[in-house]
């Protein structure tokens, strides 16, 4: 497994402010919806779709790679984006759409 930090792959800068939580109460574990090939080894992709959905980044805490690459998004002491009402979790996400492929 590899852990990739966020500024590793991200690019560019935030765009907005993003509330700081206190603390993670609980954990939410997400697919991404998205299908594997879509991947190609890195997360930009997702970022960017994020974004066109009025993100200011990418909306989990961490995203496992189908490769099993771990890459961090969002901080642990930033609010996601993931879990509507919830986001005050931390959010991890595989990349996939399980309800379509294994």
């Amino acid at each position: 497994m590899y852990f990739i930090k966020r500024e590793e792959w991200l690019k560019k800068g935030l765009t907005g402010r993003i509330n700081k939580v206190l603390k993670h109460p609980f954990y939410v574990i997400h697919h991404t919806a998205t299908f594997q090939d879509e991947y190609k080894g890195d997360i930009n992709y997702l970022d960017r779709m994020h974004k066109k959905r009025g993100f200011l980044l990418i909306g989990y805490h961490f995203i496992i790679g189908v490769d099993g690459k771990i890459f961090e998004g969002r901080k642990i002491g930033e609010e996601g984006a993931h879990t509507k009402r919830f986001n005050n979790s931390i959010g991890i996400a595989l990349i996939g759409n399980f309800e379509e492929e294994n």
